[in-house]
C-alpha cells in the first residue's frame, strides 16, 4: 500500500515548511539612502546599510507599485507593492533555486501560485504562506497528489499516485488517508472501503488478483475474519 512512501511524502513536507515563509524586509528608511531617482513619488533605487536594495516605484516616500527587492544571500523578490509590503503578483527565488510565483498578500503567500523545490513541484492555493485549498504536488520521480490541502498537509478529498502504478482515491486528514477511500494496484488487487491513520481500519472489501473477494472488517491494516 505504500505506507511508507506516503509518510516519507508527509514528512518531506513538514521538514520544509518552513522554509515556505518569505523573508520579511526592514523598510526604513533612516538606516539607508537613495542612490539613484525618485524615492518618495516615483522610480528609484534605495540601498539600506545591511545591503537590502530595492529598484522600482514608490508612493508617498513608501514601496508601493512595481519592483526588485534583492537581498545580499541571494534571495530576491520582483514583482507588485504596497505599503513596502508585497502584495499582488511577484516572484521571490531562492539561491538554492527554490522559487515561488504567484499571489501575495501583505507579505504573505496568498491565493495561487507555483512553489518550485529541488525535487518536487506545487501549484495550487495558499493562505497564511501555506498551502491550503486546492493544488497539485509533484515529486520528480513520479509520484503524484492532486486535491485539498490544510497547512501543509494533504487534507480533505485527493487522489495520489505513485510511479509504480499504485494509486489512492479518497479521504485524507493531516496528511494520512483516513475516511472512505479505494486503494489499486497494478497487480489488479484493489481495496475499498474505510481508513484510519493511513491504514485499512474499518468496512471494506478486498479484490485479490484472482479474483477472490473478502468481505469485512479490518483492524490496523489486518483483515479481521
Amino acid at each position: 500500500m505504500n505506507g511508507m512512501k506516503n509518510i516519507l511524502f508527509t514528512v518531506l513536507l513538514i521538514c520544509t515548511a518552513f522554509f515556505l515563509l518569505p523573508i520579511y524586509c526592514s523598510n526604513s528608511k533612516s538606516d539607508g539612502e537613495c542612490t539613484n531617482g525618485d524615492c518618495d513619488d516615483g522610480k528609484g533605487t534605495f540601498i539600506w546599510e545591511n545591503g537590502n536594495k530595492y529598484e522600482g516605484e514608490w508612493e508617498d516616500g513608501k514601496i508601493n507599485g512595481s519592483g526588485t527587492y534583492t537581498w545580499p544571500n541571494g534571495e530576491k523578490y520582483v514583482g507588485e507593492w504596497k505599503d513596502d509590503k508585497k502584495n499582488g503578483k511577484g516572484k521571490y527565488s531562492w539561491p538554492n533555486g527554490k522559487s515561488y510565483d504567484g499571489e501575495w498578500k501583505y507579505d504573505l503567500m496568498e491565493g495561487t501560485g507555483k512553489m518550485i523545490w529541488k525535487d518536487r513541484t506545487y501549484e495550487g492555493e495558499w493562505k497564511n504562506s501555506k498551502m491550503n485549498g486546492k493544488g497539485t504536488m509533484i515529486l520528480n520521480n513520479g509520484d503524484k497528489y492532486i486535491g485539498e490541502w490544510k497547512e501543509n498537509k494533504k487534507d480533505g478529498k485527493g487522489v495520489q499516485t505513485f510511479a509504480n502504478g499504485e494509486k489512492y482515491d479518497g479521504g485524507w486528514k493531516a496528511g494520512q488517508k483516513n475516511g472512505q477511500g479505494m486503494y489499486s494496484w497494478p497487480s489488479k488487487a484493489e481495496y475499498t472501503g474505510e481508513w484510519k491513520n493511513d491504514v485499512m481500519d474499518g468496512k471494506g472489501v478486498y479484490k485479490w488478483p484472482n479474483g477472490k473477494i473478502d468481505r469485512g472488517t479490518w483492524k490496523d491494516g489486518k483483515y479481521m475474519e
